[in-house]
């Protein structure tokens, strides 16, 4: 094999390496450096097995006042959102040990503010409701990936993340077993240049490409 054609296997293995699952949150916290990090604790709600407050609104972002509370309840650089109304859980509720956010439509949205190369969060679940999920993530208009998933009830769940070179800029969460949506926590988010940019993998194998392309005309 030619070191042109080797050069744009290699950059187009790199894309492909790096469009995957990310297995935990250690591993999340290595390709992006921290990030940013909704923990969903900023909102006020007494700790209860019942206690939840229902936001009366379907989309939350760092600039919504919901019951007299916020702005900066969320980071700016997420936006969630549910066909139906959001709602905010209490430590306790139905089992689970911190705050959360979850829907009452089965799919709940996040939307970033830019194209972010990672995310993770926690997938939960209510006592007595387990459930199956997908989890669906675009680039724009482009669907990257789909990942099943299942969460335990009364759990702190599992956890889902996802790398793409190409930005990831909107990932929809399906409960396929509720009317409701997936409860989430501790979603993270954030970029990382330990890899060559998408524009910069596409020029180095437009690049190979060329450097083929004069041999073969030399060739001749």
């Amino acid at each position: 094999m030619s070191k042109a054609a080797f050069i744009l296997l290699a950059s187009l293995a790199a894309v492909a390496a790096n469009a995957q699952q990310i297995s935990d949150r250690a591993a999340l916290t290595s390709v992006i450096g921290g990030g940013t990090l909704d923990e969903f604790e900023t909102y006020s709600i007494s700790s209860g097995y019942y206690n939840a407050s229902s936001l009366n609104v379907s989309t939350l972002d760092s600039t919504s006042v919901v019951n007299g509370q916020g702005p900066n309840l969320v980071h700016a650089g997420a936006t969630y959102s549910n066909g139906g109304n959001l709602q905010w859980n209490s430590d306790g509720y139905f089992g689970m040990s911190t705050k959360s956010l979850s829907g009452t439509s089965s799919v709940l949205a996040i939307d970033y503010a830019a194209p972010v190369s990672a995310f993770g969060v926690d997938m939960k679940g209510y006592s007595g409701y387990s459930y199956s999920g997908k989890a669906r993530i675009y680039n724009g208009t482009n669907l990257l990936d789909t990942l099943s998933f299942s969460v335990a009830g009364g759990t702190d769940g599992a956890f889902l993340g996802y790398q793409s070179l190409l930005g990831i800029t909107r990932v929809e969460l399906q409960d396929l077993d509720h009317s409701f949506s997936p409860v989430i926590d501790n979603h993270q988010y954030g970029t990382t240049q330990a890899v060559p940019e998408p524009t910069s993998m596409a020029a180095l194998g437009l690049g190979a490409l060329g450097v083929l392309k004069r041999r073969k005309r030399t060739a001749k």
